[in-house]
C-alpha cells in the first residue's frame, strides 16, 4: 500500500489535468498562498470549524522533522479550490509550501512513515521492513538468532572432535 492508496480525493499535479479531468477551467494560482492539487468544493472531507476546515488524517511533518500523518487546518476559502503553479519556474517569493492532501485514515498497528528515495516519504509496515533489511544484506534479529544457534552447534562439534 502506498500513501497515494490513502488519499481520500482526487489529486492533479498539474494545471492542464485538472482542467482535462473536471472539464473546468483551472482556477487562478496565487503565488503568495501555498500549493495545493486538490480540492474539497462540498466541504465533506473534513470538519468545518468556524472559517476553517480540519482535516483529521494528513501527511505531516512533526516538530522534528520527521514525517507523519496527522491533523491540519486550511481555510474555507482555500479548501474549496486548488492552486496549481503553471509549469514555469514560480516567481520571486511565492510561497512554495504545499497543503497535505486529506487521507482516508491515520497510521495502522505496525505501520510507519519512513524517508524513502530522494527524502520522498513512504508508507511501510513491520514486514515490508523487514523484508527491506533483508534484501539490503542487513541482519535482522531473527536473523542474529539463527546465526548463534549455528555458532553454539559449531562449538558443540568442535568439541566433540576435540578441536
Amino acid at each position: 500500500m502506498t500513501i497515494q492508496d490513502l488519499y481520500a480525493t482526487q489529486v492533479y499535479q498539474r494545471r492542464d489535468e485538472y482542467e482535462r479531468r473536471t472539464g473546468k477551467s483551472c482556477p487562478v494560482y496565487d503565488p503568495s498562498k501555498p500549493q495545493k492539487y486538490w480540492e474539497d468544493p462540498a466541504l465533506k472531507l473534513g470538519r468545518k470549524i468556524g472559517q476553517a476546515m480540519l482535516y483529521e488524517y494528513g501527511l505531516v511533518r512533526t516538530d522534528t522533522g520527521d514525517w507523519t500523518i496527522g491533523p491540519f487546518v486550511v481555510p474555507v476559502a482555500d479548501a474549496v479550490r486548488v492552486n496549481i503553479p503553471p509549469d514555469q519556474p514560480s516567481p520571486a517569493g511565492a510561497n512554495l509550501d504545499v497543503v497535505p492532501v486529506p487521507l482516508t485514515r491515520g497510521l495502522l498497528p505496525g505501520e510507519k512513515i519512513r524517508p524513502g528515495f530522494g527524502g520522498i516519504p513512504v508508507l511501510t509496515t513491520a514486514a515490508e521492513e523487514q523484508t527491506q533489511q533483508q534484501a539490503s544484506g542487513q541482519f535482522t534479529a531473527a536473523d542474529r538468532a539463527v546465526l548463534v544457534e549455528i555458532r553454539d552447534k559449531l562449538r558443540e562439534i568442535a568439541k566433540i572432535l576435540g578441536a
